[in-house]
């Protein structure tokens, strides 16, 4: 957990113990003291301060700590980022501890008097974006109006949303959490999340995105050689039905609908391919305006260069 704090902020010990690291991993804004519960060659649970200013640390491994001591203060991060203490409940195993320790758990759910009645809030983890999207572990992002493949869902700080299971622990096993794009037909949704403190106190927040596994908009000259067609809305649906299309640039192009008999329902195109992804809309009625019934229906393209189909289901 990560607390918001004032440059300069004193950091008390909350345990009695040993001291097993004191160092940093990545800069002068991220040292970091780990106090054990126990000195130990095996395994021991304790916990992490970090980000705390170098020059006020007053600990060094091996020495003990008592509940209340101050052990150092926050770093400024005034300079660009938000001043913080990311405190953790964590184990290891040895008398020096050099940052592979395990999260064991949420101190947060541990503290006493908890009288939160504010809510969680959300911030733009991208951007003005809600969320952030980056590819399944790692750190390459990718737009949210065309994401493919399995993706990370990121919120600010860097937490991955994707990767918990949601009892309030890291574990390594949450790393294979993630939303594989390619598991639903491509089209627009809502991607809702919700934050709820050790208090019960409870925030909803959601963001639109779009899913496009077959194209992003793509030219032709990025290798599409044939004609290719997806959906571009959920479906089995009750609402009107997007597909997504792609033709090379000129070539004439013929978009129908078929029930399962082959018989066309009805044309929702005639034009030309323009060597990028376009959509068309079909409302769930014939040639005749009349709406047709329930059930299976295919969405044919038809060019030179070939053809490309897909089924849809409407439901009533």
């Amino acid at each position: 957990m990560d607390f918001l704090v004032a440059p300069n902020a004193p950091v008390f010990s909350v345990s009695n113990g040993t001291v097993t690291a004191a160092f940093t991993p990545s800069g002068e804004h991220h040292w970091r003291v780990a106090v054990a519960n126990t000195a130990s060659y095996y395994w021991s649970g304790g916990y992490m301060y970090a980000h705390l200013d170098p020059a006020t640390i007053t600990v060094d491994r091996g020495d003990s700590v008592h509940i209340g001591d101050v052990i150092g203060e926050t770093a400024d991060w005034s300079d660009g980022g938000s001043t913080r203490l990311h405190f953790a409940k964590i184990r290891d195993a040895g008398m020096v501890w050099h940052g592979d320790w395990i999260c064991t758990g949420n101190p947060y759910i541990e503290l006493p008097n908890r009288r939160e009645t504010d809510p969680p809030f959300f911030e733009p983890a991208r951007g003005t974006d809600l969320l952030a999207f980056c590819e399944d572990e790692t750190w390459d992002y990718q737009e949210p109006d065309c994401l493919t493949e399995c993706n990370d869902v990121r919120r600010i700080f860097y937490h991955t949303i994707t990767n918990t299971d949601g009892d309030g622990i890291c574990e390594e096993a949450d790393t294979l959490g993630a939303w594989d794009t390619s598991a639903l037909p491509d089209g627009d949704y809502v991607v809702r999340v919700e934050a709820i403190d050790a208090a019960g106190n409870a925030t909803v927040d959601s963001m639109i995105v779009t899913t496009a596994n077959i194209s992003c908009g793509v030219s032709d000259t990025a290798g599409s050689k044939g004609p290719s067609l997806s959906l571009a809305s959920a479906n089995p649906g009750r609402g009107p039905v997007r597909v997504r299309w792609f033709a090379p640039t000129a070539v004439p192009v013929e978009l129908d609908v078929y029930d399962v008999s082959g018989r066309r329902v009805r044309s929702l195109l005639r034009g030309l391919g323009l060597g990028r992804a376009c959509t068309s809309d079909w409302d769930g009625s014939d040639d005749r305006g009349r709406t047709v019934a329930p059930g299976v229906y295919f969405a044919r393209l038809v060019t030179d260069s070939g053809t490309a189909a897909i089924k849809v289901v409407l439901l009533r």
